[in-house]
């Protein structure tokens, strides 16, 4: 895992906090010390273990999981176009048919300018 969070540091750029289950990668459930977490200190991120037993912590991700299984098919395996259409071009119920792109840029706009 921490191999794979560098490479997504390297292009994405650090993140705040991390957020997981209690599965051994990460530590398991009583894990407080353990190499991920120690990672973890090192650069400056926080580590957010989820509940035990308590699925719907992690459910989002959960959800994006089955998401990506189910929809990455369609865009022959390629997670680069996946991720455009899923983010530009396909509307979500849940965001009352608009894509995730418009609501983030919509935010980001309306908060530049009440920092103005």
């Amino acid at each position: 895992m921490i191999a794979i969070l560098e490479d997504c540091i390297k292009t994405h750029g650090k993140p705040k906090q991390i957020l997981t289950d209690n599965g051994h990668e990460f530590g398991g459930p009583k894990g407080w010390d353990s190499e991920f977490d120690k990672w973890c200190e090192k650069q400056g991120i926080i580590h957010i273990r989820s509940g035990v037993h308590k699925p719907t912590t992690v459910g989002k991700v959960s959800a994006i999981q089955r998401t990506i299984q189910v929809e990455l098919e369609h865009w022959e395996g390629d997670t680069e176009l996946w991720r455009m259409m899923y983010n530009h071009e396909r509307p979500h119920e849940s965001l009352r048919g608009l894509t995730p792109a418009t609501v983030y840029f919509q935010f980001k706009r309306h908060k530049k300018h009440y920092e103005l």
